[in-house]
């Protein structure tokens, strides 16, 4: 693939006001002595260069300002490119407030931080002041709405930083908070939260009538603006717009096909391709080529035996998550697996659960085998939104007949599907679909 490697660092620990433990924070000197290292040993400025290697001290609560004024003059003394992590919510916003009395821009502009060879990751709390800031110095952003959304961090005000000018690509961010990396989906998340993100605009009167934010967010941004994030968006975030982005002769030849004559597309591709990419589920590249090598074919990576790969990195051993055939519990948010919890802890969640007892897990269960989970966990969950459905509010109950197919369609459609996929013969699946 062509990478674009970050040297990351963290410096400034628990015990020193800092974020991170202080067990995984590095010395100064030996982090700008390696990250030289790496750049020389790594880097390759040439046109379409399949490496490129860029500074990153991770984020204003985990390195000191001596470093982030340190490593901006290693990257420029190189030619390489400068990345942290910025603005990405309120905390941010008052952990500068508090030690460096100043915004998060402010704290970017005094370290030097800013310029075409920048870019931020988030940037979700930028005020008002640092959008022209960024804007005008061409700094850029790597929007990542996944995790901006996982974490709660907020809802970046995108259209307006595109029509102020600030350089925009997207990011994933990284698999503590974005388990995909699916970059499709991706842009499909950012163009949707860009528009709930105009919805939430106050009324206001326009020639005598009133306009909501809703009436404005499906303008706010289109399929063809996502795409253009995540192709030439991303390539100018990188400097790399005049080689790569776009089909364009004399550029590198990177290109993902997808198919359009899919289930996932069926009935949108043939009116138009582009919505259809971006608008309906963001199926995996067909066919992907990389500098003119073949990298996906027929949805397969074709440099790898991803079967051995994959089961090997399965069996990888995790501290929080019980192996295959041991119990589960999920954790309320659903982000953590943890094991089989103690008899008094569960009478405790019992006890504690609002579900009817048909209708929640009395005692864990188990994990089925690798490749079951998904469609397994899913249709159990729609048979207990069928029956908290009739428990609730008995007038959604589902019409006499085979078991409940309706209900679990319009109320949980993607558990509803799921069952449909295990159970359902084809006539029906394609009934249910409608």
């Amino acid at each position: 693939m062509r990478f674009t490697a970050t040297r990351g660092s963290m410096s400034v620990g628990q015990s020193q006001g800092g974020l991170p433990p202080d067990h995984v924070v590095e010395n100064e000197a030996f982090i700008l002595k390696e990250t030289q290292r790496l750049i020389e040993t790594h880097h390759d400025a040439r046109f379409g260069a399949m490496t490129h290697v860029a500074v990153a001290p991770c984020s204003p609560f985990s390195v000191s300002q001596d470093l982030m004024r340190t490593s901006a003059e290693l990257a420029r003394a190189h030619g390489v490119r400068l990345h942290t992590h910025l603005a990405e919510n309120d905390h941010d916003i008052a952990y500068t407030q508090e030690k460096f009395n100043c915004t998060p821009a402010q704290y970017a502009q005094d370290l030097g931080w800013v310029g075409e060879d920048v870019w931020h990751a988030h940037c979700v709390k930028l005020d008002e002041a640092g959008t022209y800031l960024f804007a005008k110095t061409r700094t850029g952003i790597a929007h990542c709405p996944c995790s901006n959304m996982r974490l709660a961090s907020g809802i970046l005000p995108l259209r307006k930083m595109l029509n102020a000018g600030v350089p925009v690509g997207l990011g994933v961010d990284g698999s503590a908070s974005n388990d995909a990396g699916h970059l499709l989906n991706e842009a499909r998340q950012a163009m949707l939260l860009a528009r709930v993100g105009r919805a939430m605009d106050a009324p206001r009167q326009e020639q005598g009538r009133a306009v909501f934010g809703c009436d404005l967010g499906p303008a706010e941004m289109t399929p063809r603006d996502a795409l253009k994030l995540a192709t030439r968006g991303g390539a100018q975030v990188l400097g790399r717009a005049h080689e790569i982005g776009q089909i364009t002769p004399g550029f590198c030849a990177d290109l993902a096909m997808f198919r359009t004559d899919t289930l996932s597309m069926a009935g949108a591709a043939v009116h138009d391709p582009v919505g259809a990419l971006l608008l309906c589920a963001s199926d995996n590249a067909d066919c992907t080529i990389v500098n003119g090598r073949v990298v996906v074919r027929e949805g397969q990576i074709a440099t790898v035996d991803m079967g051995p790969l994959v089961e090997r990195h399965a069996q990888a051993p995790h501290p929080n998550a019980p192996a295959i055939g041991s119990p589960l519990v999920r954790s309320p948010s659903g982000d953590q697996q943890i094991g089989h919890p103690p008899a008094q802890m569960r009478a405790t969640l019992a006890a504690t659960d609002p579900r009817p007892a048909f209708a929640r897990f009395d005692s864990p269960p188990t994990w089925p085998r690798p490749g079951v989970l998904f469609a397994f966990q899913v249709a159990k969950t729609a048979r207990w939104w069928r029956a908290i459905g009739r428990v609730a509010h008995p007038r959604l109950a589902p019409p006499p007949g085979p078991p409940n197919r309706a209900f679990a369609t319009s109320c949980f459609p993607i558990a509803g599907l799921a069952q449909k996929l295990l159970l359902a013969p084809r006539a029906r699946l394609a009934s249910g679909l409608r």
